[in-house]
């Protein structure tokens, strides 16, 4: 816990990382006395210890406790302060525009009525406070979901739940989470009701030592029945505890953000399904510009990633995520220092260790890092392409009707060509065309139209 004094020697409490471990003296020490205010340490003590039982008796009913104007404590739920620092706003601001969101008023009610309340924000910020409260109510509902799911499997631990109580985003989450699911009875079950997923939890977490392989070795079961199958089956089941490590989950995110990984994109050449007829020139070149494409993932734009996408549903590109080397040493050397290193080189389950993170654990984790990354681009671009199409059709909408005119549309495009209508007072179609912008006759014929209907 961290604390700050205040005059009235109050503590507010800024960010909640873990339970009360009985560490008494540590939270006194670090708490501040105000002497002028009369204040002495055991009224002090007293707050902690009533604030020490309040927290320790729940564990997911963490809050956000702030000083008000008044002498009471306002106490907001986790999820508020991160729309809040995602707004960019004051959690005691945040609150208020959100039960005002909740009693149903619209957004320009609130701008023209209530502009004392929401101190003079305009519509465009507190759409971008809803649209993060709406983000955070969903992540919020989900990790409250998967809690309930992982308590039910007895795996949900307090770390665990700090992570959890912590995501920003639904991506999180579910990388959370993902370790943790299962939709048929594995091995990793079944190993988990011979005894044998405990047996390698005791081993790396270096409270036992295993030293033969025959211990485990039980021709009943068909997962046990020889030395091989059983070295496989470690395999497995270590690479699993490592995969569910909620420390090397964190450290990952935070490692992939140190470097630069590139998208590329290049023509497909190979296709599963049945070869279709082949396509005109303009459709074929549609994508030529991400034949032979690479962008890093901080530098590609929008309308990029969206090609991309399309071009790879259609089977026109075949896209790749490359991640670099670095990565992928960092993530060995963590893992060999937190499960390998100490362990004796004589243990068969040295080598069994060191298999399962080059052959299981790395390669699903950069499949992980690559799905992540492609669906983060993917949901910008398609905000950004929103934010485009709803700017242009605002100013669409507000441009002044014409009225008695006759009224030649054009509808730009390079690869298809633009479009021509010319429409009537009376709203009927006169002459349509298409033209395209690298032929040279292009100007010359949109002149002669605007002579014909003049």
């Amino acid at each position: 816990y961290s604390w700050r004094e205040h005059f009235s020697c109050k503590m507010e409490i800024k960010s909640v990382k873990r339970p009360f471990e009985g560490k008494e003296e540590k939270c006194l020490k670090s708490a501040k006395f105000s002497t002028d205010k009369g204040q002495s340490k055991g009224t002090v003590k007293k707050n902690v210890e009533k604030t020490k039982a309040a927290h320790s008796s729940k564990l997911n009913s963490q809050v956000i406790i702030t000083e008000s104007s008044s002498s009471h404590f306002v106490k907001y739920p986790p999820w508020m302060a991160q729309v809040a620092k995602q707004a960019g706003i004051s959690v005691e601001l945040c609150s208020t525009i959100i039960n005002l969101f909740e009693d149903e008023h619209t957004i320009p009610f609130l701008v023209r009525y209530r502009s004392n309340k929401i101190q003079g924000k305009s519509a465009d910020e507190l759409r971008i406070i809803k649209d993060v409260y709406k983000t955070m109510k969903q992540v919020h509902s989900r990790a409250s979901f998967i809690k309930k799911t992982l308590a039910s499997k007895n795996v949900l631990s307090e770390d665990l739940v700090f992570h959890i109580d912590n995501a920003q985003s639904l991506a999180e989450l579910e990388e959370l989470y993902e370790p943790f699911k299962s939709t048929k009875k594995s091995k990793i079950q079944q190993a988990e009701e011979l005894g044998i997923v405990q047996v390698v939890k005791n081993v790396l977490e270096r409270r036992s030592t295993l030293i033969k392989l025959d211990d485990i070795v039980n021709p009943v079961h068909e997962i046990t029945k020889d030395s091989k199958t059983v070295k496989q089956l470690l395999s497995i089941v270590s690479a699993d505890i490592m995969l569910k490590d909620v420390e090397f989950i964190s450290k990952v995110t935070v490692m992939s953000l140190m470097h630069d990984v590139y998208i590329e994109s290049k023509k497909h050449t190979t296709s599963t399904r049945k070869e279709k007829p082949p396509r005109t020139n303009s459709a074929s070149d549609k994508f030529k510009n991400y034949y032979n494409f690479q962008k890093s993932y901080t530098a590609i734009k929008p309308h990029q990633v969206l090609a991309i996408n399309r071009g790879e549903e259609q089977h026109e590109l075949k896209v790749s995520v490359e991640l670099p080397a670095r990565l992928h040493k960092q993530m060995e050397s963590f893992l060999w220092n937190k499960w390998v290193n100490k362990l004796n080189k004589n243990n068969f389950l040295f080598d069994i260790l060191n298999n399962a993170i080059q052959t299981i654990v790395i390669v699903k984790t950069k499949k992980k890092i690559i799905r992540r990354i492609r669906a983060e681009l993917t949901c910008k671009a398609e905000k950004a392409s929103l934010n485009v199409f709803s700017s242009n059709l605002k100013w669409l909408l507000l441009t002044q009707p014409v009225t008695n005119q006759t009224v030649l549309a054009i509808d730009p495009g390079f690869v298809e060509g633009c479009k021509i209508a010319v429409v009537s007072p009376e709203q009927k179609v006169l002459d349509t065309a298409l033209c395209y912008l690298s032929n040279s006759y292009f100007t010359s014929h949109l002149t002669a139209l605007i002579r014909k209907y003049q």
